[in-house]
């Protein structure tokens, strides 16, 4: 019986990897799945962005960013933009070149998203105060203006192009302090969430008892 025991060997301990790789991608279907259920908000929407903005000069620009991206391939169509702020301010979404043209001259602060293990980065751009408050431009896709907070729901589905973000105070003044949330409206994202913790489960309990078995096979087997 030794030489057949020992023949199997090579079989179960390829058995055992299988049903280890089984039990990763179950974890990693955990893994997706908690992260999904972190990030969606009270309204059933994926936060992608929740931070604080602050800069001691005349206006805060963001990166741009292209939303077809996502709408071209269904996954959304709608964007939910909040900014909150003590003061009047005036939040602005243009396209690249104009924003560029807009702050050229002026001393503004350039926040770039994070890439990596590295956290978002603040650029300090030298200039003066704008000749041209937010509300007098024509250039803006859209805007948000107030005090408190201001939400606006941005409609992307067939939009192409990017929009770039400016934060000013309503006149212009320089110190620029406020809180902005972004979040996208993705029917499917309760289903998605439900369906990865259901999968890794179920994926897991069967990694699990498969491992227990072979486990049991080859102590069986080391016995005979």
């Amino acid at each position: 019986m030794a030489p057949r025991a020992n023949a199997r060997r090579p079989r179960r301990a390829l058995a055992l990897t299988g049903e280890i790789l089984l039990l990763l991608l179950a974890l990693i279907a955990v893994s997706v799945a908690g992260t999904l259920q972190s990030m969606t908000d009270d309204q059933g929407r994926l936060q992608v962005d929740d931070a604080d903005f602050s800069a001691d000069t005349y206006a805060v620009v963001g990166d741009s960013w292209d939303e077809s991206i996502y709408s071209n391939f269904g996954l959304t169509d709608t964007v939910h933009l909040e900014v909150t702020s003590d003061e009047d301010q005036f939040v602005g979404f243009a396209e690249p070149e104009e924003a560029a043209a807009f702050l050229d001259g002026v001393e503004h602060t350039a926040v770039h998203r994070a890439t990596g293990a590295e956290g978002p980065t603040e650029e300090h751009i030298d200039g003066e105060a704008p000749q041209t408050l937010g509300a007098e431009a024509d250039i803006w896709e859209f805007t948000l203006e107030g005090a408190g907070t201001r939400t606006y729901e941005w409609d992307v589905e067939g939009y192409t192009g990017e929009v770039t973000p400016i934060v000013m105070n309503t006149d212009g003044s320089a110190g620029i302090d406020g809180h902005v949330r972004i979040a996208y409206e993705l029917p499917a994202l309760g289903g998605v969430t439900v369906g990865l913790w259901i999968a890794g489960l179920l994926l897991a309990a069967l990694a699990v008892w498969l491992m227990v078995r072979t486990i049991r096979k080859g102590r069986k087997a080391a016995a005979a």
